[in-house]
């Protein structure tokens, strides 16, 4: 009944049905297996806390936070928290260590069923685009390394802020021989503008240096290690302001900005087999296709 009644509630809201899904926890958008579950390498280390209603969420797992099943779960119960709160003014992630975060944990991967991968790229697609359009604002403090998946993750969010000692900033799929969706082709497109940026960040892998992301505005600051999360903490203080933002303004005006990555996700999230869950399989995982209905 409390099911029937919420989606009631959600569709009243008009939003776009790739929105609405986000908050629908059914069929569509199945959760993880137990299965899946019980085969993650290692279990996730994510912490929230709160300043001044500032929620943070720390990553901080010892495969340099690479995602697996329980990282994502993790995080989508991170994120559940801060939507629920009404008081919330704003969201910051920060990593541990060397890594912001290192992206899909692929090795992990290679080790579960067809039907578990495609269900965990679907996952992971959704916490980008929750993250992109949360009603807060957003900003991923990078305290040193994001590849691939990590940078993707940073850039969904608001704002970037850096570790001006030590990190990279990389979107190296291309040495992986794998490409991006619509989805986060375009919304990568968005944060990293056209032209130079991206010939140089999507097509050629660059590895870009605190120095170099803020100078091209791939980040807004760049800060030393042991100060960063107060100055990032700062740089997001100063966007909020005294009064914060009206949370259903910014959801509306999150969801007009990247109305054509949203678009795309709609039209994505309906196949059957997407190739951008497809390209992360195994021959054996690419087998077994075949057998599912």
């Amino acid at each position: 009944i409390l099911m029937s009644l919420l989606e009631n509630v959600i569709n009243q809201m008009l939003f776009p049905r790739a929105v609405r899904r986000l908050f629908m926890h059914n069929s569509r958008f199945r959760r993880l297996s137990t299965s899946h579950t019980r085969q993650a390498q290692a279990a996730a280390a994510l912490s929230l806390e709160y300043k001044n209603d500032v929620a943070i969420i720390r990553m901080e797992n010892r495969n340099n936070n690479q995602m697996d099943s329980v990282f994502l779960r993790e995080f989508h119960s991170q994120l559940d928290s801060v939507e629920r709160n009404h008081s919330c003014r704003g969201l910051v992630t920060v990593g541990e260590g060397k890594f912001y975060s290192n992206g899909l944990d692929l090795q992990w991967m290679a080790t579960i069923s067809t039907q578990e991968v495609l269900d965990f790229m679907a996952e992971f697609e959704k916490l980008l685009l929750r993250v992109l359009i949360l009603p807060v604002p957003t900003l991923a403090v990078i305290n040193g390394h994001a590849f691939a998946g990590g940078a993707v993750l940073a850039f969904a969010h608001d704002l970037r802020t850096m570790n001006s000692e030590k990190g990279w900033l990389c979107l190296n799929e291309v040495l992986l021989d794998k490409v991006f969706s619509a989805f986060l082709k375009e919304y990568l497109r968005m944060k990293i503008g056209d032209g130079r940026n991206l010939s140089e960040a999507l097509i050629l892998a660059h590895r870009y240096t605190a120095a170099e992301a803020v100078e091209n505005r791939l980040v807004y600051s760049i800060h030393p290690r042991l100060s960063l999360l107060d100055h990032s903490l700062q740089v997001l203080e100063s966007f909020i302001g005294s009064s914060g933002f009206p949370h259903q303004g910014l959801l509306n005006m999150k969801k007009d900005i990247y109305e054509l990555p949203l678009r795309f996700y709609e039209t994505e999230s309906s196949e059957r087999f997407p190739h951008f869950a497809v390209q992360f399989m195994t021959e054996a995982q690419r087998n077994g296709l075949k057998d599912i209905k």
